[in-house]
């Protein structure tokens, strides 16, 4: 059977109104995704790891989950695409957000007091310019927020955190520096997983599949999507745990299951694989250029 058409039987209705997981805290960037991509602030459970949101959807916990997958600076979120592999979940929509980090102190602090500066790994590579002049010491925390969340409960002047603005808000502290950013044009892809593919007018496919160890391997599957008139947007090569030199790519296409070229090309792409996996088909998003 072909693999999109098994998809068929296992469509629900997407429900805006159903319960939504995340990885983060309250002010982080993954919570600002689900916010707008739901358009509520009710509803939203919050998770330690990407994997805990993966296992509430296996669970039946929460309806669907919000993580990142990849950063316009930093390059995919490794863990987020091994995940998407191991678990029995589709990407059913994505939300591009505009990250603008900024230096967070207690009350009354200055720049000239902050000696220590804490975030997640990530962020702190995404500010480096800025952290690097300044020449403190960076430690990096669970996330954007909670060491936001972290500093204002220390109260100390020498401790900062790189959070967005909105965690400013949230958890009491000053504002130090705006948009510390290296890449002004920085943003973060977000996508919507859940168990079931969802109902709608998807112009975007995403699969995943292992080759064979043979010369022209990509080759002869990638001419399947040429040959069906299928624009590929992306490709990804992650290397296959265990089994080094071998590789898993992770492909996205224009077009929709329902689409009779999309059909065709997927079914020879499958035939021609190992581990074939559709990973979702969803409504494209694009980052949003400031007003």
């Amino acid at each position: 059977t072909n693999p999109v058409e098994q998809t068929e039987r296992e469509r629900k209705p997407f429900l805006s109104s159903a319960k939504v997981g995340y990885q983060g805290t309250k002010g982080s960037y993954s919570n600002q995704a689900a916010e707008e991509y739901f358009g509520k602030e009710d509803d939203l459970t919050a998770y330690h790891s990407f994997e805990d949101v993966f296992r509430a959807i296996d669970s039946g916990e929460i309806t669907y989950g919000v993580v990142p997958l990849e950063n316009s600076s930093v390059g995919s979120v490794v863990e987020v695409y091994d995940l998407l592999g191991r678990y029995n979940c589709f990407i059913v929509g994505e939300k591009w957000i505009r990250i603008n980090h900024c230096l967070l102190g207690v009350k009354g602090a200055k720049i000239s007091d902050v000696k220590t500066v804490y975030s997640k790994g990530e962020a702190l590579g995404q500010a480096h310019d800025f952290l690097a002049k300044g020449g403190f010491n960076l430690v990096s925390y669970a996330n954007t927020a909670l060491a936001a969340e972290m500093v204002a409960e220390k109260g100390d002047k020498s401790l900062a955190a790189v959070a967005a603005e909105s965690a400013a808000k949230l958890y009491g502290l000053d504002v130090l520096a705006k948009g510390i950013n290296s890449d002004r044009e920085n943003f973060t892809r977000f996508i919507v997983i859940s168990k079931t593919l969802s109902d709608s007018e998807a112009d975007k496919v995403s699969v995943s599949f292992t080759l064979n160890n043979e010369s022209g391997a990509l080759y002869k599957v990638l001419r399947f999507f040429s040959r069906y008139g299928i624009n590929m947007v992306k490709i990804e090569s992650r290397p296959l745990k265990n089994i080094p030199g071998s590789y898993y790519f992770v492909v996205d296409l224009e077009g929709n299951c329902k689409s009779k070229d999309m059909i065709q090309a997927l079914y020879y792409v499958e035939k021609s694989t190992i581990n074939f996996k559709l990973l979702g088909e969803y409504v494209k998003s694009a980052p949003q250029e400031d007003k």
